[in-house]
């Protein structure tokens, strides 16, 4: 009966899988070993894993410096393969002896998106996006800096710390990813990252576009909430989709419970009352104002007759009120 070997690392992970249809498999740092170990702290003939005569397969210690310990972590001079999935130390190094009928894991399917993942993957994505929302970090700077006596150019060397702050969520799911036995994927992790960032700057712009031809309407004030949410969505689904979620209650969860910080953030700030009006505006040149604007001459006339036909209507309402009075009958 064929028998299979992994070597295992740290966390658990599969590094090595060797299949053996021979009765006798020789473990070691030794060159003449079946398998041959890394670990410096195995010896060059450790173990050996035989097949006796009623077909059961047996690990036993060579009298090694460092032993061999059992799944419990017990050192053992031999022990028998009763079932497939058993684990063994050998000095540091961790394997399992897997039969050849083991089961196998569900094969995973790959997500619908994966041709996007490999495009983040690209470099030059990743290095664009970093650009572009350096670019972006520079130009707040230097928006702010207008009309103050304070060097907006000192605020650039802010930008590198800042992008670092906004590739932490990356990499802590990479992170998460690496502990759980997944593929981390980094790179396409920071490019949707810096993607997304440089599309909310392309939004701030759109917003301040909107608000600036349609005095902060309705219309805007209900993009400026719907949008942002759908791109964290977006953002959040493909985040834990980087990283394998394979349970879909799970995805779906974390997806909209990361996404409502956004509705629930303003409601955390703590903000002074204000009885003062408080009054948005954005000042944008001329030539991005979508309506043609009124001349100054036009709008005084209709400025003038809509005070003139106020006040006629004004007169009007007195004449006809005090008409009233003097034909009511007396008490």
């Amino acid at each position: 009966m064929a028998i299979l070997i992994e070597l295992l690392n740290s966390q658990g992970r599969v590094t090595e899988r060797h299949k053996f249809n021979q009765p006798q498999i020789s473990l070691g740092r030794g060159y003449n070993n079946d398998i041959i170990l890394l670990d410096p702290h195995s010896c060059a003939e450790h173990a050996v894993l035989t097949l006796n005569d009623q077909q059961q397969w047996q690990l036993t210690d060579m009298d090694s410096v460092n032993g061999m310990l059992n799944q419990r972590g017990q050192r053992v001079k031999q022990q028998p393969i009763t079932q497939s999935g058993q684990q063994f130390t050998l000095g540091k190094q961790r394997l399992r002896v897997v039969f050849s009928d083991h089961p196998v894991p569900a094969t995973q399917r790959l997500q619908p998106a994966e041709r996007l993942f490999q495009w983040l993957g690209s470099p030059l994505v990743l290095i664009v996006a970093l650009l572009l929302v350096a670019i972006s970090l520079g130009y707040e700077f230097w928006l702010d800096g207008i009309g103050e006596d304070s060097q907006w150019q000192k605020q650039l060397l802010l930008i590198p710390f800042l992008l670092l702050m906004f590739a932490l969520w990356p990499l802590l799911l990479a992170l998460w990813a690496r502990f759980s036995n997944r593929e981390p994927r980094l790179k396409p992790l920071l490019a949707l990252t810096f993607c997304l960032l440089v599309i909310w700057a392309g939004w701030d712009i759109l917003a301040a576009l909107l608000n600036f031809n349609l005095n902060n309407s309705m219309l805007t004030r209900g993009l400026s909430y719907l949008l942002p949410t759908l791109l964290l969505l977006v953002f959040f689904w493909f985040s834990f989709a980087l990283v394998n979620i394979q349970r879909r209650w799970l995805h779906i969860g974390l997806t909209l419970l990361f996404s409502s910080l956004y509705w629930v953030y303003p409601w955390l700030e703590y903000s002074d009352a204000h009885y003062s009006p408080q009054f948005e505006h954005q000042l944008l040149p001329q030539v991005l104002l979508l309506r043609q604007p009124t001349a100054t001459d036009i709008f005084m006339e209709k400025t003038e007759l809509l005070f003139t036909n106020t006040a006629a209507k004004a007169e009007k309402d007195r004449v006809e009120k005090a008409a009233k009075r003097s034909n009511a009958p007396e008490a």
